[in-house]
Order: C-alpha cells, then sequence, then structure tokens
C-alpha cells in the first residue's frame, strides 16, 4: 500500500506489511520495521527528517530504495539477514553511522552504492552486486576493506581513496576491481584474480613474498602498478595483466 500522507512527530512507525512512502515527510523518529516488513521509498524525504532512524528487527525485514538518487542521512540498524535493496538505477550514498547493520545491502538494476568509510556500510554488512552494472564505490575511503562483496558487479575504488585488500579479503572473484582516481594496495595477497580495470594506482606489497595476476585479470588496467616487497616474475598471466599499464 501507498502512503501519500505527510508523517511527522519523533515517535515510532511499525512497518509489518508492503508499504510504499511517498510525501515528503518531516518524521524525526524511528522506523521500525518487522518480519513480514517491506518498506519501499524512492527519495530520502520519504523517510523523514535525517534524524529518523530506520531499524530492520528482523531477519526477513526488507528496506527498499527504489531509484533513490543521492544520500542517505539516516542511521540504519538490522539484524542479519535483513536486507537493504538498492534497486532500478539507484544512486545512493549513506553518509551516516550505520555500524549496527548487520545485514545484506543487494543492489539490482544498474544501481550504485556510495560509501567513504566502513562505518557507513557497517562492519558487520556485506554487499551482493546483482549485474554486471551493479556498483559499490569506496568513495574517499581511506583504510582497509574488510566486507564481503559477491556478485558480478563492480567495486569501485574512487574519488581519491586510499584503500588497503589484505589476504582475508571477502571480495568474491566474479566481482571487477575498478580503480579510478584512487590508490588500492593489496597487502600480503599471493593471487589477485578478479578482473581489472581502471587508471588509477595498484600498489603490491607481499612481504617479500610471491605475487602473481590470474587469468580473470585481463588487459584492460591502463593505471600505474607500484611493487615492493614482492617477488614477481614477468610471463603469462603477469604480462599480460600489465599490457596497457605503467610498470
Amino acid at each position: 500500500a501507498a502512503v501519500a500522507n505527510v508523517l511527522s512527530g519523533n515517535g515510532d512507525i511499525n512497518t509489518n506489511a508492503a508499504v510504499t512512502l511517498t510525501g515528503n515527510n518531516s518524521f524525526s523518529g524511528a522506523h521500525h520495521i518487522g518480519g513480514a516488513g517491506a518498506l519501499t521509498v524512492s527519495q530520502a524525504g520519504n523517510l523523514g527528517a535525517s534524524t529518523a532512524t530506520v531499524n530492520l528487527d528482523s531477519n526477513t525485514a526488507q528496506l527498499v530504495l527504489n531509484g533513490v538518487s543521492g544520500s542517505i542521512a539516516n542511521e540504519l540498524s538490522g539484524v542479519s539477514g535483513s536486507t537493504i535493496d538498492i534497486v532500478n538505477g539507484a544512486d545512493t550514498s549513506l553518509s551516516a553511522d550505520n555500524s549496527d547493520f548487520l545485514g545484506q545491502y543487494a543492489l539490482s538494476g544498474n544501481s550504485t552504492l556510495t560509501v567513504a568509510s566502513t562505518a557507513n556500510l557497517g562492519a558487520g554488512s556485506n554487499v551482493a552486486l546483482a549485474g554486471t552494472q551493479d556498483r559499490l564505490v569506496l568513495g574517499g575511503f581511506s583504510g582497509t576493506f574488510a566486507n564481503t562483496v559477491s556478485g558480478n558487479g563492480i567495486l569501485q575504488v574512487a574519488d581519491s581513496a586510499s584503500v588497503t585488500l589484505t589476504a582475508s579479503h571477502g571480495v568474491g572473484s566474479t566481482v571487477t576491481v575498478d580503480i579510478a582516481d584512487a590508490t588500492l594496495t593489496l597487502a600480503d595477497i599471493a593471487l589477485f584474480n578478479h578482473a581489472l580495470t581502471g587508471n588509477g594506482t595498484l600498489n603490491i606489497d607481499t612481504a617479500n613474498n610471491t605475487f602473481n595476476f590470474g587469468g580473470n585479470t585481463g588487459t584492460a588496467f591502463a593505471g600505474t602498478v607500484d611493487m615492493s616487497n614482492s617477488n614477481f616474475v614477468l610471463n603469462g598471466n603477469n604480462t599480460s595483466a600489465l599490457h596497457n599499464a605503467l610498470f
């Protein structure tokens, strides 16, 4: 059901059905989404003021950001198994501290989610990129990225970010890694077997161990590869990966 009424106040709104909010709301309280709840919005203002919180209280609770363009400053929390669906060409950034979100961000329909820190996602959350044009953008992000990312989409490092992936990273092998105007450091990773694109900087440091590119890396990366403290042989996939890069 669609609710076009303007919502105000600072109490609780409990959603336990499929509900779409279409009003430009001033509500500053707490949205609680239950087990049968699916709350859909198409702009940030549908949720209310930026001080309104959204709490996914069940492992079947859903928040649907349908084509949302712009920033969501509301604080998001959710239990493991809950889902925030980012769909229909959404281009959404999260700016709040969402450390208490433990569920999944599920992107589909050529959608983009941008974050600048782990706290924007929640360290315990994971990201699923359904299609090849669905993107998680680490924009201006600084530090180690450890969230699990799965699917067929793109993990993009952008906006002067300086991101580190360690050997225990959770980025699935079918996820393309794109380095735009940014730096990605591979720390103590022996094999990098993701499709690699972009024109930024890739730093590699294996603490004096062997490093290799895999067959999935391809030849599209046209940035700079800066390698230190690593054993690297220029043949096979390693040569191919550097075909368009500066080394």
